[in-house]
């Protein structure tokens, strides 16, 4: 609820769950691409290459905030 007023504001929401999505390849704690169209939403799980490419990018984020951070 918002703290200046009574109104309440609502968003879209879409929760997935069950043991479907193990099934999948949706384990939990995989990346997900998500790609939208017009009434579309597709969810493609990330391969074990493309996990491992987005935790090295996070690795390399955390050197480059740390040097930052070492700079400043």
């Amino acid at each position: 609820m918002n703290q200046t007023s009574n109104r309440r504001f609502w968003h879209p929401a879409l929760h997935l769950k069950g043991d479907w999505l193990a099934e999948a390849v949706f384990e939990t704690g995989r990346g997900v691409t998500v790609k939208v169209s017009e009434g579309c939403i597709v969810l493609v799980a990330d391969t074990n290459e493309v996990q491992e490419l987005r935790e090295q990018l996070y690795r390399a984020k955390q050197v480059v905030k740390g040097v930052k951070d070492v700079l400043v």
